[in-house]
């Protein structure tokens, strides 16, 4: 039996040099993203620590809260079918980001990359006939297409999240 989705996420944006932290994520939704996870009993705060240090390897200095709000983007989870959001940004951290627990690979985007990556997602409205911002249905529809597994894009949750932070 999967573990209760507590329905919170915290997100962390990591960006150093004009580029941006990624992670190809291991789990559902395979996808590239930035660092994010469920609180699961932590205040957003501790979440926030903990996210970066198992998916990145990094001990987080100074953040600041850029983003909250709710949304329906599904998981993996029992009752994953949407999620209550914090994201930060970091300001200050100490390590060498790598890959952690829950990351295939992680590396530094440029924005082009990360234009690329948003426009492979955002293809996809038109390829499955779904919009975006319907991210429970598009979430799970793009993560079972078979192009997007050999080749995905960003995910949809984070390209909402850009989209309203004003990022892309």
């Amino acid at each position: 039996m999967a573990k209760t989705c507590d329905n919170k996420s915290v997100g962390v944006i990591v960006r150093k040099d004009g580029k941006f932290l990624l992670i190809k994520r291991r789990n559902f939704p395979v996808s590239y993203a930035c660092v994010a996870g469920h609180l699961d009993g932590d205040t957003y705060d501790d979440a926030a620590q903990k996210e970066a240090s198992e998916e990145i390897g990094i001990t987080i200095k100074e953040m600041n809260g850029v983003w909250s709000g709710t949304l329906p983007n599904p998981c993996k989870r029992d009752g994953g079918h949407g999620h209550t959001w914090k994201v930060f940004e970091v300001t200050k951290w100490d390590g060498t980001p790598h890959a952690g627990s829950d990351a295939k690979e992680a590396f530094w985007a440029s924005p082009e990359e990360l234009a690329a990556l948003t426009a492979r997602t955002l293809s996809f409205e038109k390829t499955l006939g779904i919009p975006l911002h319907d991210l429970g249905n598009f979430t799970n529809r793009v993560s079972e297409n078979a192009d997007w597994k050999n080749n995905p894009g960003f995910e949809p949750v984070w390209t909402h999240i850009f989209r309203e932070i004003g990022i892309i």
